[in-house]
This record gives structure tokens, C-alpha cells and sequence, in this order.
């Protein structure tokens, strides 16, 4: 068997590892020495590189296995499979023998710099030693403008170049000092690896002829001098990680102090340069004053001209000034964003090196407080936005400014004409010279300033690039320092009560740190005194209105108590009355702690972090507090029992004010870093907080409670009462969970999950207000829609009382006998749908918020979000494999997750917006119907898609899907679609609507439905006739109201031969008039058209606004004619039929006698 040879990194034969004691004068010696031993070592390699015939015999080479993949793919005895397989056993030869010449490379690089490790060592440290000092503004003096502006730039470069390094040596340090645990274990596996190929090296026959097992041979070598290559890499690195250690830090350090002697240059130059613009702007500017004093008596377009130069001079030294503050703050925004980090790569080490203890907390604690504010660096960007965009826009009128003077010329040379005519030829020339001088001035100026804005603006942006990468630094840092904490031991309270840490320190209230922050509050008032002022007057005045909130809220009890006056606009002025009563306290907290986050004494930041706990605690349980009052929207708005809200509001009695100040203890000594004594206040104010939130909770959802009772005995089957055994425990058992966290030392941890607690608790109280909200909108618009609906109702029925003739009974009418009444809006039914998109749409705000609110703190939560699923095998291009992977767990839990929404969302949608929107529209039933369809159809397949997208379908990727579809739709599915497409263009086109009366074949009804397959028709025997939608389409139907409810009664009426026809006529006439149904435009039109078998036809037509008392006017019609047929003699005709008899043969009579059969019966006989 072909073995490989392993080097011995060591130069005397051992396996000793090198150190940096090797002396300059024998460097040399090192260097042949270590070349013979490479010689040595390769030539045993080389000879063990063949592999004995044929392919096999040749060295085993990224060549030589290049022209064997050839071979194999260009060969025609292989079958596919054999040829694949083969191809792939050499690609991973291929690759495996290319990392190995790089790893051979690496070794020799990393062989020479420990050679020469000492001396570089040595070097470093003598150029840091020997470094010049920073050049000073006396060094620059010599140079012109042009000259500091070339240095600086070349600074620039260097500078950049010196952070390079800094940071590559800075890399390389992390790597090596946390590289030892990592290394061993890389050790560990690639030997085993080693063991299990030379095993399988064993089992492989060396004269085989099988393509198959040489090139699995071939493979197995490759991977083992990888290996090999890998171990020898990694084990001389091990060995000489101190002298690498030192290295890195001698050239970081070297880096470091470069960066510092640049920077120092840097500023220095740039001083110098601002300087130097700055005088010659003054100088400019004073000569713009003097040559506007030398035009006062030229004309006055050539004198503004001179004035306008002396404004951009002014405008160009202003610039100048700021630009020498915004280097001043640029170089202060970097060296801020280098410490930070560093400090971030630095606590990432220890992190790495030390692992989680209680010491490395408290100091991630201080990196946490310490940080910048998020929030003032935003506003801080915004700010630059603004500028950026005001500086873009004086550039751009400047440069307009620069292209009118262009066109100004002919302008100025007229004006110098009109101005010259009466001067001598010296004073013209003299005119015109100052003119022009005057004129190159002011062109001039525009250009520098042109250039100055330009230059400014380039500097507002490095200016806001380095703020957003700093905004960016401060967020990972602090969301990094943030997940450490969690998983940290802190200092807990049983530990602090036990150690002896010396006498009591009162550190919120030392007497050094109130004069500080007096200091900095004095200072905050004399900078803003007016916004101070007006805080304090709105807070006087938001106080003063609470009698007037508490006087609001009772009257709008009352109000909503009837339908007349009920409105939402009631609960809105409700809910705004009980912000004016609990929320001026809490806001004036948030401000105070606000402004006291950008104080810089040590007390700030504790105050400010408790003062902002107990204010959200006040706000939220003062809002809960005011909703339960007794004329509080709770109670009177959205109905909650008056027990459970009197039970509320004395629990909060007592716990909002022990809430409060306890929350502001544990805010303030446990977001930051206070001595040990202080940790213990703030230790059993979080657990006194947690014994009142459990005897809280204990009281209000307790056994006998009267939450429980009401839920017992008003709603047994809910979900909330049958659950009660679960929730109730729960809520028990997590301040019992924290409080055990916080004594077994894992303060922060408990703290942070009792933020995330609280958080949720409030998140999952204003939503159920929020859809407490929703239901009584909802409510009172159904109501006030059902109120509206029989008011119409009873006018309606008004009208056709008044329309009735006397005597005539209500059931006479045939409106709906003709008409069969649409459905009526059925208000219960559109509530209920209603509800159930709120409670659904609740439940996923619940489920959504609470992954929010905790996925950041978990990151077992985020282990879905991480899971990557794959489709199909992997083959593909790069791109097509970007396009296909990277799907996660999270993204198919989302798609379906859309999918269901989009179901539910597309079923309830009707009844909302029936409610919300279509009944406020001028629109027939039909035109209602219809929007709710294909909002339905929109909300569906909108849903559909986003759901399918989410779930890394690609819709390009389905030209199969679609062909598939197009064959099935050619043969079994033609009908189905035809029908679906047939109902979409029913709704957009409207040939028929909800409401309609048609006639299709011989069925007479009104279209109640339309829906996706077909059309349901209600005839006047209340029997539905479902039709397919294609039918409309493709037949003909007959539409009695589709653009015009007018419609024609034709009533045929035929008189005896012997009647008067113009005295029937006339009748018949009068009969319509009297009827009022009868539209007198178009009027009643009798006419005489045929003569009949039995009688003379006369025909009436008459004309009727709408369909819905046809038949009640027919009847009355025939009524009205008859009575007044028979009032003038005048006959209805009826059929009558002559029978002649025909004598001309005798008549054949038969005589017939009853017999009797026996049987009772009798029967008839000739």
C-alpha cells in the first residue's frame, strides 16, 4: 500500500516546535536547513505518488487527474451511471489536490514568518521606537494651498492603509488567541479521518484494472495528503501560537501607534488647510467690500451685481467656518466608532477566552450603559438628511445662478450703452473696465462657492456615513452585550446578604452625585428655558381638566345609553377624557427621563432607567384603572360587569403606587451598575414587585373570585372558562419562575423576562381594548344600519297603504308574488361575521406580537428561522441554487400561516364591509353584491400568491404546472372554467345583478346569487333554479330590468260581434287612467286589431314604472273593465259552437234494456 510522508515541522529531527530565539547571524542556516528538510521530504512523496499501471502508474497531480476526467468523459465503453460516478471521484480529487498546494503554501509562508518572527518582533518594535513625531502647523507653513490639499490627500491614503493592517493584525490576534480549543478539536477529527481512510486504503486492491476502485484510490490518497497537509498546518501553528500571538500584537500595536501619529498629522493639516481657505476668504471678501465701494456710482444692475458678489464672499467664509466644526466632529465621530470597536472585538475575546461569570457581567452592565443612544444618533441623522438636502439645493441655485449669467451679457452691455451715451470715450472705457471687473468677480465667487458647497456636501455625507456605521456598531454591539447578559450569572441577593462588602453606601441619593445631577439639570433649564416652561404649563393645564374628563365621562354614559344619540365618536371622546386623567404623570416621567439620558453624571442613567419603568407601570395600570371606573368607557361603553370593575379598581388602589416606586428601584439598579450593597435595594424590590403581582393576580382570577364566578356561571363552554385550569396556573407560576431566577443569581436574566412579561401583559391588554373597540364600532353601525333599514321599512309601507284602493285587502298585493324578495340584510349574520374576522384576526395578533415581543430574547425561538430547507437535489447552476435553498422552517409556518388568514379573511369579509362601507354608497343590491364578490376572488388569490411566494415557489419555474393545467382544462375541466371565467365576467360586465328579473327558457325569477360556478334564479313559487354561468354568456335570456325597470302590460279583451267598439274602447281607456300605477307617459293605448272567431279583440296597452304590483294591476284592471262592460250592456265574448244536423239519410236509432247478471249488477244489452 502506498503510504504518504509526513513532515516534522521541527529542524532538529524532533518534534520540538520553533521559537523566536533563533539568532539574526544564522538565519541563513535556518534557511538551507529547512530546505534540505523539505527536499527530503518531497522526494519520498514523489516516489510514492505512483500508483502502479496504467492510469494509476502516473503522479497523482491536479494535471494529470485533469486528463484522466478527460478521458473518462470522452470514453464510450461507460455506461451513464458508471461515467457519473467516475466524473464525480475525480472533480473531488481535482479539489482535494488544489486545497492541498494551497495549504503547501500556507505551511511555507507560515514556516518563513516564524523564521523570521524575532526579527520582525525586534523591528517593530524599533520603529516604534524611532517613529518621528507628528509633523505641526509650523511644518505645513511653507506649502501653497494646492500643495497642503496633495498632502492631504496622500495622508488620507496612508491613513487608510495604517487601518488596514490595524485591522488584519487585530483579526489574526482574535483568531490565534481563540484558536486553541478549535484547533484541537480540527486535530482530533482530521486524524480519525486519517484512521478510517487508511482502513479503507486497506480493503482496495492495489492491481486492480476496475476504473471504478483506482479512481476511489486515487480519491482516498488525495483526501489523506489533504489531511495530512491539514494536521501539519494546524499542529505548527498550535505549537508556535505564542510567537504567532506576539507577532500580531507587535504589528497591531506598531499599526496602532502609526494610525495615532496620522491622525495627529491628519488634524494638524487639516487645521492648517481651514486656516488658509478662511484667509483667503476673508481676503476675498474684503476685496468684494472694496469694489463695492468703487461701483456705488455705477448703474444700479451693475451695483447689485457688486453688492450680490459681497454676499457670496459672506456666504463662502460662513461656510468655511462650519466646514472646520464638521472636521472637528467627523474625526471625533471616527475615533468614537474605532473604540467602540475595539472595545467590541476586545469584549468578544474575553467572552470567547473567559466564558459567562458574574464579573464579566457587571462589566458588560457598564459597556451597556455607556453606550451611545440610539435614538440621538438617529435624530442626529435626520438632522443631516436635512442639511444634506438643503446644501444639494443652494448648489443647484448657485449653478442656475452661474448659467443665467451667461445670458445676462447682452443684458449689461445694453445697460452700459444706455448709461454711456452721454459719457467721453476715457469715461466709457473706464465704465466698461469696472464693469467687467465686476462682472469676473461675481463669476468667480459663484464658482468657488460652486466648488466650496460641493466640497461641503461631500462632507456631510462622510459626515452621515459615519454616523449610520457608528448607529450600526452601537445597535450590534448592544444587542450582542444584551443576549451575553441573558444567559449570565449576576450578583444575587442571598449572595449579597451573605458576603460582608463593607458599610452601607447610600449611592441614589450620595450627596456628590445630587449635586451633579443639580449641576447638569441647571444647565439643561438655562439652554431651554422656554421648553421647560412650556412643559410645565401643559402639565398644569392637562391636570386642570381632569374634573372637567371626570364631568365628560358621565354625560357620555348617558349618551350612549340611546340609539338616537350613540355613536362611535362617543367612545373616541371617552377614551381621549380617561388619557387627559392618567396619562399627564407618565408623560412628564418619559420626559424627564429623556432629557436626563443625555446627562452625563453618573445618577442620570439609573434615574432615567427607573423613572421610565415607572412610568409605562403607572400608565398602563392608571389606563386599565380608568376603563374600569364607574362611568368609564370598561363599564359603560363595552359593557364590562360592574363587579369585576369595582374588583379591579380596588386592587389597582393599592398596587399602582407600591408598582411605581418599585419598578423605579428596579430599573434603577439593575439596568446599571451600582456598588454591591445598592444591588441588594434593587434584588427585594423585584421580588416585593413579584409578591404583589401574584396576591394581585391571586385576587382578581382566584377560585372565588368574582372573574371566575361570572365566567362559572354566565359562560361555562367558553374557551376562557373551561381553560381556566391552565391559564390561572400559569400566571401563578411565572413570578414565582422569576423571583426563583433572581435569588439563584440570574438577577438580569429574571429582570429582562419579567420586561418581556410585562411587555406582553400590555401588548395583550390594548389589543383585547382594541377589539373591544372594533366590536362596538361594529355594533353601532349595525345598529344604527338596522334602525335606518325599518324606518325605510315602515315609510315604504306607508306608501303602499296610501296607494291602496279602498276595500282592498294588504294580502291582495302581488309584489311578491311577482318580485320574490332579495334576502334581507340579515344584521345578526353580518355581526357574527364580523366577529369572527376580529376574533381571528386577535388570535393571530396575539401569536405574531408575542414572537416579536420575544424572539429577539429567546434564541431557541429562532431556531426555526435558522432551519434552511432545500428543494430538489442541489443540482443546478449557482444561481438557480440561490433561488431554491435558502427557504426556511419560518417561511413555510408564514405561507401557511397567509393561507389560513386569506381563507377566513375571504369568508367574513362580506359582513364588514356590508357594514362598514357598502350601505354608506349609493349602490342597488346587485352593485353590493357584486364589489363583495370580487373582493372575495381578489382577497383569495392575493392571498394565494403571497402565501405560495413566501413559501419559495417560484412562479417562473411552473411552465409545466401551467402546461398540465392547459391539457386538463382541454378535456375535463373545459366546463368548470368556462363557468368561473362566465361568473367573473357576469360581475364585471353585469349583464345580470342581485335583483334582477329574468327570463331564461321558460322560467321567470329573480337572480339572487352569483357565485363562482353557477347563478341562482328564486321563480314565483320560491322554487331556485341553479343555472350555469356559461348560459348567460353563451344563450339568450330575457332581462325585464336590467337599464330600465319601465315595463308593458298587454291586456287582450275581446267583446261580442253586437257590442259598440268605440264605447268598449273608451271603457277600457278610463279603467287604465283610473288606475294611478298607470304611468301616463308613455299613456294607455287601446286599439282594435283583429276580428276573432267567436269575438272582436281589442288590446290594451298600459305602461308600468317597475315590476313590483304587476299582477295587483292586472287584477284590478280586469275588475275595472268587466264592472264597466256590464254597466253599459256591452258582453264579453265567449266561445260558442254550432251543431248542425244532416237529414239527408235516415237517422240510425238503437233501442237498449238493462239485464241483470246475478251478481247485483246490471248490464246493458242491445
Amino acid at each position: 500500500m502506498c503510504r504518504t510522508n509526513v513532515r516534522r515541522w521541527s529542524l532538529t529531527g524532533s518534534s520540538r516546535a520553533l521559537t523566536p530565539s533563533v539568532k539574526p547571524r544564522s538565519i541563513w542556516l535556518w534557511g538551507v536547513l529547512s530546505l534540505l528538510c523539505a527536499l527530503l521530504a518531497y522526494l519520498p512523496a514523489v516516489k510514492s505518488q505512483t500508483l502502479g499501471t496504467d492510469p494509476s502508474n502516473q503522479a497523482l497531480t491536479v494535471e494529470n487527474m485533469l486528463a484522466q476526467r478527460e478521458g473518462v468523459s470522452s470514453s464510450t465503453t461507460l455506461s451513464d451511471s458508471e461515467r457519473a460516478a467516475l466524473l464525480k471521484s475525480y472533480d473531488q480529487s481535482i479539489a482535494d489536490l488544489r486545497s492541498l498546494l494551497t495549504i503547501n503554501e500556507q505551511i511555507q509562508t507560515l514556516e518563513q514568518t516564524l523564521l523570521l518572527a524575532a526579527d520582525r518582533i525586534a523591528d517593530l518594535a524599533e520603529q516604534k521606537r524611532t517613529a518621528p513625531q507628528p509633523r505641526t502647523h509650523g511644518d505645513f507653513g511653507p506649502m501653497r494651498l494646492e500643495q497642503l490639499e496633495l498632502e492631504q490627500l496622500e495622508l488620507t491614503q496612508r491613513l487608510t492603509q495604517a487601518q488596514q493592517s490595524y485591522q488584519s493584525a487585530q483579526a489574526r490576534l482574535s483568531r490565534l488567541l481563540g484558536a486553541t480549543q478549535s484547533l484541537n478539536t480540527l486535530l482530533t477529527d482530521r486524524k480519525a479521518a486519517l484512521e478510517q481512510i487508511a482502513i479503507e486504503l486497506s480493503t482496495l486492491s492495489e492491481s486492480s484494472g476496475q476504473a471504478s476502485v483506482l479512481a476511489r484510490r486515487q480519491n482516498l490518497i488525495a483526501r489523506q495528503r489533504l489531511y495530512q497537509a491539514e494536521i501539519d498546518y494546524n499542529s505548527l501553528t498550535l505549537a508556535n501560537q505564542v510567537t504567532l500571538s506576539n507577532l500580531a500584537q507587535a504589528e497591531r500595536d506598531h499599526a496602532s501607534a502609526q494610525i495615532t501619529r496620522l491622525r495627529t498629522e491628519a488634524a494638524n493639516l487639516a487645521s492648517v488647510i481651514q486656516e488658509r481657505r478662511q484667509e483667503i476668504a476673508r481676503q476675498a471678501r474684503e476685496q468684494a467690500n472694496a469694489l463695492q465701494d468703487l461701483t456705488t456710482e455705477l448703474p444700479d444692475g451693475i451695483a447689485a451685481l457688486a453688492s450680490e458678489n459681497t454676499a457670496l464672499r459672506m456666504e463662502l467664509e460662513t461656510i468655511l467656518q462650519s466646514e472646520q466644526s464638521m472636521d472637528f466632529q467627523l474625526r471625533e465621530l471616527l475615533a468614537l466608532r474605532t473604540s467602540l470597536r475595539e472595545d467590541y472585538e476586545r469584549i468578544r475575546q474575553r467572552i470567547a477566552i473567559v466564558g459567562h461569570n458574574a464579573s464579566i457581567s457587571s462589566t458588560l452592565r457598564s459597556r451597556l450603559a455607556e453606550l451611545p443612544r440610539l435614538a440621538g444618533l438617529h435624530a442626529l441623522r435626520a438632522e443631516r438628511d436635512d442639511e444634506i438636502a438643503d446644501a444639494t439645493q443652494r448648489q443647484l441655485e448657485i449653478d442656475d445662478q452661474i448659467r443665467t449669467l451667461e445670458h445676462q451679457a447682452s443684458e449689461i452691455e445694453s445697460l452700459i450703452g444706455r448709461h454711456a451715451a452721454d459719457l467721453s470715450s476715457f469715461e466709457r472705457g473706464q465704465l466698461e473696465r469696472q464693469t467687467e471687473e465686476v462682472v469676473s468677480a461675481y463669476r468667480n465667487s459663484l464658482a468657488e462657492l460652486q466648488s466650496t458647497w460641493s466640497r461641503h456636501i461631500n462632507q456631510l455625507v462622510a459626515l452621515d456615513a459615519a454616523q449610520a456605521e457608528l448607529e450600526r456598531l452601537t445597535r450590534d454591539y448592544g444587542t450582542y452585550i444584551e443576549q451575553q447578559l441573558f444567559w449570565m450569572p449576576s450578583t444575587s441577593a442571598l449572595q449579597i446578604v451573605s458576603s460582608r462588602t463593607g458599610p452601607w453606601q447610600p449611592w441614589l441619593t450620595s450627596g456628590e452625585g445630587i449635586v451633579q445631577l443639580g449641576e447638569s439639570w441647571k444647565q439643561y433649564i438655562s439652554e431651554f428655558p422656554f421648553q421647560v416652561l412650556a412643559t410645565l404649563l401643559a402639565f398644569a393645564l392637562v391636570i386642570s381638566r381632569r374634573s372637567w374628563a371626570a364631568r365628560e365621562l358621565a354625560h357620555l354614559s348617558l349618551a350612549v345609553r340611546h340609539i338616537g344619540t350613540d355613536s362611535i365618536n362617543l367612545t373616541v371622546k371617552g377614551i381621549g377624557a380617561h388619557l387627559i386623567r392618567a396619562a399627564p404623570l407618565p408623560a412628564l416621567l418619559l420626559l424627564i427621563s429623556t432629557v436626563m439620558r443625555g446627562f452625563s453624571d453618573p445618577l442620570s442613567q439609573p434615574y432615567a432607567s427607573g423613572l421610565t419603568s415607572s412610568a409605562t407601570l403607572i400608565f398602563t395600570l392608571g389606563m386599565i384603572k380608568e376603563f374600569s371606573a364607574t362611568n368609564g368607557v370598561g363599564s359603560s361603553h363595552f359593557g364590562w360587569p360592574d363587579q369585576i370593575c369595582s374588583e379591579v379598581r380596588a386592587q389597582l388602589r393599592w398596587f399602582l403606587p407600591l408598582g411605581a416606586i418599585l419598578s423605579f428601584l428596579v430599573g434603577a439598579y439593575t439596568l446599571s451598575s451600582p456598588p454591591l450593597t445598592i444591588q441588594t435595594l434593587g434584588s427585594l424590590s423585584f421580588i416585593l414587585l413579584l409578591l404583589g403581582w401574584l396576591y394581585v393576580t391571586w385576587q382578581l382570577f382566584g377560585p372565588r373570585s368574582c372573574l371566575r364566578t361570572l365566567l362559572k356561571d354566565n359562560f361555562p363552554k367558553s374557551w376562557v372558562s373551561q381553560l381556566h385550569f391552565i391559564w390561572y396556573p400559569a400566571l401563578l407560576l411565572i413570578p414565582v419562575i422569576l423571583g426563583t431566577l433572581s435569588l439563584a443569581g440570574y438577577h438580569y436574566t429574571a429582570v429582562q423576562l419579567e420586561i418581556r412579561v410585562q411587555m406582553t401583559l400590555w401588548f395583550l391588554i390594548g389589543l383585547y381594548i382594541l377589539v373591544e373597540f372594533i366590536l362596538r364600532w361594529l355594533y353601532v353601525m349595525a345598529r344604527h344600519l338596522k334602525h335606518a333599514d325599518n324606518r325605510r321599512k315602515r315609510e315604504r309601507q306607508r306608501e303602499m297603504s296610501q296607494t291602496q284602493q279602498p276595500g282592498e285587502d294588504e294580502t291582495d298585493s302581488d309584489s311578491s308574488l311577482l318580485t320574490p324578495q332579495l334576502p334581507e340584510i340579515n344584521y345578526e349574520s353580518l355581526s357574527e361575521q364580523s366577529k369572527r374576522l376580529v376574533h381571528t384576526g386577535f388570535v393571530f395578533a396575539v401569536l405574531f406580537g408575542t414572537w416579536s415581543i420575544w424572539v429577539d430574547l429567546l434564541p431557541a425561538l429562532d431556531i426555526w428561522n435558522r432551519n434552511v430547507l432545500g428543494y430538489g437535489d442541489g443540482s443546478g447552476t449557482a444561481s438557480e441554487l440561490a433561488k431554491l435553498m435558502p427557504v426556511t422552517t419560518v417561511d413555510i409556518l408564514a405561507g401557511l400561516f397567509i393561507l389560513v388568514l386569506t381563507t377566513l379573511a375571504a369568508r367574513n369579509i362580506p359582513g364588514l364591509l356590508e357594514i362598514i362601507l357598502l350601505q354608506r354608497l349609493p349602490l342597488d343590491p346587485g352593485a353590493r353584491y357584486a364589489l363583495t364578490a370580487l373582493t372575495q376572488y381578489f382577497i383569495a388569490g392575493v392571498g394565494v400568491f403571497l402565501s405560495f411566494s413566501t413559501m419559495g415557489v417560484e412562479w417562473d419555474k411552473l411552465q409545466w404546472l401551467i402546461a398540465a393545467l392547459g391539457v386538463g382544462l382541454g378535456f375535463g375541466l373545459q366546463e368548470i372554467v368556462a363557468n368561473f371565467v362566465s361568473g367573473i365576467i357576469l360581475l364585471f360586465e353585469r349583464p345580470i345583478r342581485v335583483g334582477d328579473v329574468v327570463t331564461i327558457d321558460d322560467t321567470t325569477g329573480v337572480v339572487t346569487r352569483i357565485q363562482i360556478r353557477a347563478t341562482t334564479i328564486t321563480n314565483y313559487d320560491r322554487q331556485e333554479l341553479v343555472v350555469p354561468n356559461k348560459t348567460f354568456i353563451t344563450g339568450q335570456l330575457i332581462n325585464w330590468t336590467l337599464s330600465d325597470r319601465l315595463n308593458r302590460i298587454l291586456l287582450p279583451v275581446g267583446i261580442s260581434y253586437d257590442s259598440n267598439v268605440e264605447c268598449a274602447m273608451e271603457l277600457i281607456n278610463e279603467a287604465a287612467k283610473e288606475i294611478p300605477e298607470i304611468l301616463a307617459d308613455p299613456a294607455p293605448l287601446v286599439s282594435f286589431e283583429s276580428f276573432g272567431s267567436d269575438s272582436l279583440m281589442l288590446y290594451l296597452r298600459a305602461y308600468l314604472a317597475n315590476l313590483d304590483n304587476r299582477l295587483s294591476v292586472i287584477t284590478r284592471l280586469h275588475a275595472s273593465i268587466l264592472n264597466k262592460f256590464r254597466d253599459a250592456d256591452i258582453n264579453i265574448a265567449f266561445p260558442q259552437r254550432d251543431i248542425h244536423l244532416d237529414f239527408k239519410s235516415p237517422l240510425d236509432v238503437m233501442m237498449m234494456k238493462k239485464e241483470n247478471d246475478g251478481s247485483g249488477k246490471s248490464k246493458q244489452s242491445q
